[in-house]
């Protein structure tokens, strides 16, 4: 039991250090240089939510964004706490909202002889934006966050993690879009690798 328990820790520990990467890197039309880390997806009551830390730097300043996204309603009136191991609670409230529109592949269910098939069909998924600041990155990668509320004006969803895992991808994410950002952005030529 013990060898299993160790071998279970190791494979957490080496997933953890390597799963981080880079997503996107990219100028955006308006000069800004995007840099977002993969995403981290977690259930949190009946929904399915993923989390992704990005950052725009421009020339005077750098905005570090928290994107939640699920196909879950998410509205202007949308918070998300975060309750840490040290019971210090941060509210980050919703600084930007979008819709998009996914297809759901069509799909059949057999029960006994019964087949019922399910058509594909247009969904609504909802992309939160939330404000964060270097200093509470730093802070949520210290203490580790125990518990998320996210609430949308009429629903909340809640998780409890048994260890840190949204407050470890938050504080290595932060550290791997830092370190991006020290090698300038390559533009790329046609003639690259053809």
């Amino acid at each position: 039991m013990k060898h299993i328990f160790c071998i279970s820790l190791l494979l957490l520990s080496v997933s953890c250090v390597f799963a981080q990467k880079i997503y996107v890197d990219r100028i955006e039309t308006d000069g800004r240089r995007q840099v977002m880390a993969t995403t981290k997806e977690y259930f949190v009551d009946d929904k399915d939510f993923k989390f992704c830390l990005k950052v725009f730097e421009g020339s005077d300043r750098r905005d570090w964004l928290l994107l939640v996204s699920s196909y879950a309603p998410m509205s202007m009136e949308s918070v998300l706490l975060l309750k840490l191991w040290n019971e210090a609670i941060l509210r980050l409230n919703v600084n930007n909202v979008n819709i998009g529109t996914l297809t759901e592949p069509a799909y059949a269910i057999t029960i006994g002889s019964i087949t019922t098939i399910h058509p594909s069909k247009d969904v609504n998924y909802y992309y939160s934006v939330y404000e964060l600041t270097p200093e509470e990155i730093e802070y949520m990668g210290k203490y580790g966050i125990k518990k998320i509320r996210i609430a949308n004006g009429e629903k909340v969803w809640d998780k409890d993690f048994r260890f840190d895992s949204l407050g470890a991808y938050l504080s290595r994410s932060y550290k791997k879009i830092l370190k991006q950002l020290e090698t300038p952005i390559k533009k790329k030529n046609i003639f690259d690798g053809f």
